[in-house]
């Protein structure tokens, strides 16, 4: 172990000259979890002009997921997570449904899908559309949102 950092975890701390406060190092720790799903690909019908509407195009969608510390890493189980395939199996289904008009709404939809797992604290979700402006690489929409 770091001899610096044992040495300020390992230690009382001293306040003011009434208050000691003392930190182990476990309770030093504050434990963060996200899950990435970077550039999935769909073929789906989106958009609000008739072309669009004949004519599946290209959306990229990028997912990051704040959840909850799985307390029971240590079983290196599937039960005890959030799947990030069950995710993408949803996200699929919803762009093979129907026709979406604005890459707002399917941004939106993919947000409420992902709370729908209690385990989930945070979303954002950015979709994007490469194909629909020529001089720029892509379009689209970015949604933040946490419980």
């Amino acid at each position: 172990m770091n001899t610096l950092f044992q040495t300020i975890t390992n230690r009382d701390i001293q306040g003011d000259e009434n208050k000691i406060v003392h930190i182990s190092p476990s309770a030093a720790l504050k434990k963060s979890s996200k899950i990435i799903i970077k550039d999935l690909e769909l073929i789906m019908f989106i958009g609000v002009f008739d072309a669009e509407k004949e004519q599946k195009q290209k959306v990229i969608v990028n997912i990051t997921l704040e959840v909850a510390p799985n307390e029971n890493w240590k079983n290196d189980s599937i039960q005890d997570v959030v799947s990030y395939a069950d995710i993408i199996e949803r996200v699929r289904f919803m762009a093979e449904k129907a026709h979406i008009h604005l890459v707002e709404t399917f941004a939106e939809q993919i947000v409420e899908t992902c709370f729908a797992f209690s385990e989930i604290i945070g979303v954002v979700v950015r979709v994007e559309k490469p194909d629909i402006i020529h001089d720029a690489r892509s379009v689209g929409v970015e949604i933040s949102v946490s419980r």
